[in-house]
């Protein structure tokens, strides 16, 4: 898990590095400079995300487990007021963005 992880974080030495590395360099030598920055800087945000799962998992002392009571989320819940709009328009702006893309 933990050389997957680094892979995902494009950490020298992994194949995520590569591809990135090709990624970014075909980017650059197109004269596009703002999706490669862009880009470094998800990276730079993935690698923090990315060590704090490796951090929980070798270093962090356990914790207690907790009990878990009969909570439990359900579709309509999910649907309800804010959560709506926030569930929803990924899959809006897909189909939008989308069929552009189909039609060419």
């Amino acid at each position: 898990m933990l050389v997957f992880l680094l892979s995902l974080t494009g950490m020298p030495g992994t194949a995520g590095f590569v591809g990135k590395f090709f990624l970014f360099g075909g980017a650059i030598r197109a004269a596009s400079s703002f999706p490669p920055v862009i880009g470094i800087l998800m990276s730079a945000v993935s690698a923090w995300y990315y060590f704090r799962i490796i951090v929980n998992m070798y270093i962090a002392a356990e914790e207690p487990e907790i009990e878990r009571r009969g909570f439990r989320l359900s579709w309509p819940w999910a649907l309800r007021g804010r959560n709506r709009a926030v569930r929803l328009w990924p899959a809006v702006a897909q189909y939008l963005l989308g069929i552009p893309l189909l039609a060419r």
